[in-house]
């Protein structure tokens, strides 16, 4: 799984669109119709952004209303998540481990 690069900064209220794609390990082929789901990470845990479809090129384009997410940080640190299934493995990215998001109000 890849996520690409969001914005480093955006706006209270704007729409922040996640972008990337998921592809089987293996041979590279593009998966369809998988759930991925965007978190914000915090030292509690990880928290509900938004999620979306993969299509037919196992891309993933998912809009989400930007806002902060904890109310004594102005940052969101990012991450997408497939889940798993009875066909493929969870995934998670960037590898890098997250993206930082910082909200402007």
């Amino acid at each position: 799984m890849t996520l690409d690069e969001p914005p480093p900064i955006a706006g209270e209220g704007s729409t922040v669109i996640f972008t990337g794609r998921v592809v089987e390990v293996v041979r590279g082929f593009p998966v369809a119709g998988l759930e991925v789901k965007i978190f914000d990470s915090d030292d509690d845990g990880a928290e509900l952004m938004a999620s979306g479809i993969t299509d037919s090129e196992g891309r993933f384009s998912i809009q989400w209303t930007a806002k902060r997410m904890d109310p004594s940080d102005d940052t969101v640190e990012v991450f997408a998540k497939y889940e798993g299934s009875v066909n493929y493995q969870a995934a998670r990215g960037p590898e890098s481990g997250i993206f930082t998001i910082r909200i402007e109000t």
